[in-house]
């Protein structure tokens, strides 16, 4: 018997399925569907095979399906959303849910001099691009708050301005004078062990015109002065290490570990991926995060912040709460995606 061409499947497969009513009203509405009916077939060899396995499945669907259905009808969308997200997320914990430590890995935040450093972070959130060129005379405030945080902005990092002289001068994009400045006021006043993971704020919440490096796949360096050293221009704001707290802290002398925070997790391995993020929040919403991801969420909180790893979509985008007035949030990124 010769063996069909893949053409001549596809003209069969078409043949079986003209008039088939059952496919003409799941065509092109059916694509969570397909996860559940390849989970049946994955499992199979045979279409009795298959029939047996869908049954199986559907049954335990229907049973999941009019729980669903009784929280909507009740109006319980919180219930109904944390049912959801159970459903997806095979990390997910339930409020009080405890997960045995030999389960979880420890791991460590790192953030050096968090004073400057939330103030950097700050300051590319919630402040426009122009304020750097407004602080050296050559355009207007956007407001006067934010002449107020970029004023402390250049108090802080002592290296920006003349960083900024010389990117203005150079008609560059605005950016990569905030990466020289960290580094040369911040990160090289440590030395970071190898093994600490560096991560930079994720791209989409901030300006775009800002060259911060990441999300740019390169980084610039630059010498600010004529016989000066060449800096790399990286704006790594946050570190993840694989390690308790205690031996993190371990790499440093007691004076550098006064201007070191900290924020210590235990957690899955599986939530330790190239494409992690990790969230920062203001300390008074910390407790709630714990309550419902107790496993992503930080132990406790430094510098009036708590952190969660691998926060929700959307998360970032919150900036007010009637609960709690006005709120920060920001989203870090492995630095070397």
């Amino acid at each position: 018997m010769p063996e069909n061409t893949n053409n001549d499947q596809v003209f069969e497969l078409q043949d079986k399925l003209r008039g088939h009513q059952i496919f003409g009203q799941l065509r092109g509405q059916s694509g969570s569907l397909l996860g559940s009916i390849d989970q049946a077939l994955n499992n199979s060899t045979t279409p009795t095979e298959f029939c047996t396995k869908w049954d199986d499945l559907s049954a335990q669907l229907r049973v999941i399906g009019n729980l669903m259905a009784t929280l909507k009808r009740d109006g319980k969308t919180q219930a109904l959303e944390v049912l959801r997200e159970s459903l997806v997320d095979p990390l997910y914990i339930f409020p009080g849910e405890t997960v045995p430590l030999e389960k979880t890995v420890p791991v460590t935040l790192v953030m050096f001099d968090p004073k400057r450093t939330l103030a950097m972070v700050r300051w590319i959130l919630e402040c426009h691009w122009m304020n750097l060129d407004a602080y050296l005379g050559h355009e207007e405030f956007f407001s006067e708050r934010q002449k107020i945080q970029t004023s402390e902005l250049f108090q802080l990092f002592p290296s920006l301005e003349k960083a900024s002289r010389m990117r203005h001068q150079c008609g560059n994009y605005e950016g990569w004078e905030l990466g020289y400045a960290y580094q040369v006021d911040v990160l090289r006043k440590f030395v970071v062990p190898e093994g600490f993971d560096a991560m930079a704020i994720g791209f989409g919440q901030y300006n775009d015109h800002f060259e911060i490096s990441p999300p740019f796949p390169f980084s610039k360096t630059k010498r600010v002065e004529e016989g000066g050293e060449e800096i790399e221009c990286l704006a790594h704001f946050l570190f993840l290490v694989q390690a308790n707290q205690k031996d993190v802290l371990s790499h440093f002398t007691r004076e550098e570990q006064e201007n070191i925070a900290t924020w210590q997790f235990r957690t899955h391995p599986e939530s330790l991926t190239e494409y992690m993020t990790v969230g920062m929040h203001l300390d008074v919403e910390h407790e709630r995060w714990q309550s419902q991801k107790r496993t992503y969420a930080s132990l406790g909180v430094s510098n009036e912040f708590g952190a969660i790893i691998n926060p929700p979509v959307g998360y970032p985008a919150f900036r007010q709460s009637q609960q709690y007035g006005e709120m920060f949030r920001v989203e870090f990124r492995m630095a070397r995606l």
